[in-house]
């Protein structure tokens, strides 16, 4: 490959940039990928003011759409794609070049665009087959006397981290020479690792039944949990006992996560998810550490100071919980009752000013801060309260701070929390009592930004059946069609909740709907996808979620039918390459067309369109 600067458009970076990610793609195929992609995108968006040919554009959306298949699949390396790419990837880079040095040049060598070349094909069929999920397998590799001992053990599980989840047991130490055994699950194939790591002696092992007993427990307890049906001593008879069997078998003592004994660590003696190949972790002197659940997920968290990350993702928690609802000027919220300091009468001279900001006095030696309005809103009536007028405050910690929530009636209530589909900075959890009633938890650390995670758990792909075809159907006054395979569900219409979240200019609105123990947050509700468009008024009859790679979306539909292909005809589907224009509703956007075109949603751009919709979200 050779890159080319005419002065206007300067290539050398990115082309630079996918020999490099396709090189990676063999030594760390989920690096290598990701990059890949990256640099696509960058290449797309960089090169349409020079190129503006249709085929050009297509090729470009396949190769993401493989390297999003490719990354559905958790990367697995096969020579077959390595030298796929590099052709096809060559191909774009030759018309670029050619097209920079003379039109007709350009014109010329997308010859090497062509369908039948050996290279698209098997980029192509990444566009045409439908993926279950990555396929893992556990191997065992053993490391003996007669291993290069001038590799750590930490060298060791740094590369083998990305190749899938790792970990180590040791069984002896002779001669300052260890003997031991790693575990990995992977999805790359016994071959691959034996040739890129031959001083290791590996093995494949029988599949695990754990891990699908596990989902098993997940996906029975929410439906137990609400059947209210049932009789109560039964009812709880049951979920007693099958709280204990989880535990048991899929939770573990948070002070079992450290290689030694943490100083500086809250609640050590909670139970918490088993995350099965999470190597144990090395403490950082002065560092807190605690767990925390975010999204309905549980995280090892640390802050020292004003810093505060996320070390890992434990995993799902999906047990009931016993929590105070309590009722606030802005509403009603709940917190977990395990992270409630007590409840507490204030009496004057309690609450102190610094600045800007109240302060409770729990003790002699801890303050909380005073919060005379929520981070969210759940009423219209919501009002600020008055210092002076406090009578009796919940404490509640949270990432090591402790608030001050002023109530006036509080109650206790048992509910599961819902799994998003990563942290977000408007809650901290989303919650569903008995009776499938929403319950909001806020976050209250005043933060910008999400703590950052220096070591995320991909998300989980489910193994849902195979959908083929498209469904259509009129979305705010637009027909769209959208590829099948990317519907997890198709309901009757919906009501979303409606709620306020705090931002630096006031309070913005947010819709969110719950299914199936899921809680999904971007939903289009009433958003013309076009400011040339008024909204719709025909009524919504259907509910669409769409999920893949990570991002989802809910759509509401005044009508809804199923095509085995798409019609012949102009579909708006490149989302790169479009103008978002402001509609004055904070985050989101429109998109802005000169037609009424109908559009496209399918794999290939489906993070696109999520993005188009809430920019800031756009998925690395």
């Amino acid at each position: 490959m050779a890159g080319l600067d005419n002065g206007d458009t300067n290539l050398s970076l990115p082309i630079a940039q996918i020999e490099s990610a396709l090189h990676e793609y063999a030594y760390s195929p989920a690096q290598g990928i990701t990059k890949l992609r990256q640099t696509l995108i960058s290449v797309k968006n960089i090169s349409k003011s020079l190129l503006s040919s249709p085929l050009y554009n297509q090729r470009l959306l396949d190769l993401l759409s493989a390297a999003d298949g490719l990354l559905a699949q958790d990367a697995p390396y096969k020579k077959e794609y390595h030298l796929a790419f590099l052709s096809a990837t060559d191909a774009i880079v030759q018309v670029i070049i050619g097209r920079q040095v003379d039109e007709e040049r350009g014109t010329q060598l997308e010859v090497l665009l062509s369908a039948e070349r050996a290279c698209w094909q098997v980029v192509l069929s990444f566009v045409e087959q439908s993926f279950d999920g990555p396929s893992y397998t556990n191997f065992e590799a053993r490391l003996g006397e007669s291993t290069n001992s001038t590799i750590s053990i930490d060298a060791y599980l740094e590369t083998l981290s990305r190749m899938g989840s790792v970990s180590f047991k040791l069984d002896s130490v002779k001669n300052s020479v260890l003997t031991g055994c790693f575990s990995l699950v992977s999805v790359q194939s016994l071959i691959w690792l034996q040739d890129k790591f031959p001083e290791l002696r590996w093995k494949a092992l029988p599949k695990s039944h754990k891990k699908s007993e596990k989902e098993l427990y997940e996906l029975s307890f929410l439906p137990l949990f609400q059947n209210v049906s049932m009789s109560r001593d039964l009812r709880y008879r049951l979920l007693d006992r099958f709280n204990d069997l989880f535990k048991e078998k899929f939770y573990k003592r948070f002070s079992d996560y450290f290689s030694s004994d943490v100083p500086l660590l809250s609640s050590a003696d909670r139970l918490v998810p088993l995350a099965e190949h999470l190597v144990p972790i090395d403490v950082d002197e002065g560092h807190h550490y605690l767990s925390i659940r975010h999204g309905g997920s549980v995280y090892i968290a640390s802050f020292n100071g004003a810093e505060f990350f996320y070390l890992s993702c434990l995993g799902r928690d999906c047990l009931a919980y016993i929590l105070y609802e309590v009722e606030t000027s802005c509403g009603v919220f709940v917190f977990d009752r395990e992270d409630c300091v007590g409840k507490f009468l204030v009496n004057e001279g309690d609450i102190r000013r610094a600045g800007e900001r109240w302060f409770f006095s729990i003790d002699n030696n801890h303050e909380a801060e005073v919060l005379l309005e929520m981070p969210l809103l759940s009423k219209d009536d919501a009002f600020c309260l008055f210092p002076s007028s406090i009578d009796k405050v919940l404490v509640v910690q949270q990432g090591g701070h402790y608030f001050a929530i002023p109530y006036f009636f509080i109650r206790t209530v048992e509910a599961v929390s819902c799994q998003m589909p990563s942290p977000r900075l408007w809650s901290k959890n989303v919650w569903l009592n008995s009776l499938n009633e929403l319950l909001i938890e806020p976050w209250l650390l005043n933060t910008e930004r999400l703590p950052e995670i220096s070591n995320w758990q991909e998300s989980k792909i489910e193994d849902l059946p195979t959908k083929n075809g498209y469904y259509s159907g009129s979305v705010c006054g637009r027909m769209f069609w959208i590829e099948a395979s990317l519907v997890s569900a198709l309901l009757p219409y919906q009501t979303p909740r409606t709620i306020m979240s705090r931002v630096e200019e006031g309070y913005e609105s947010a819709a969110l709907l719950v299914h199936d123990g899921c809680c999904y947050d971007r939903v289009v509700n009433e958003m013309p996808l076009d400011y040339r468009l008024s909204f719709s008024t025909d009524d919504s009859v259907f509910t669409v979620i769409l999920e893949w790679m990570g991002a989802s979306i809910a759509l509401p539909l005044s009508s809804c039918n199923w095509s085995a292909a798409l019609p012949e005809t102009e579909y708006i589907q490149d989302f790169i390459a479009l103008d978002n224009m402001q509609n004055g509703q904070g985050e989101k956007s429109t998109f802005s067309y000169t037609d009424c075109s109908e559009i496209l949603i399918n794999k290939k751009n489906f993070v696109f369109f999520v993005a188009g919709v809430w920019p800031s979200l756009l998925l690395a």
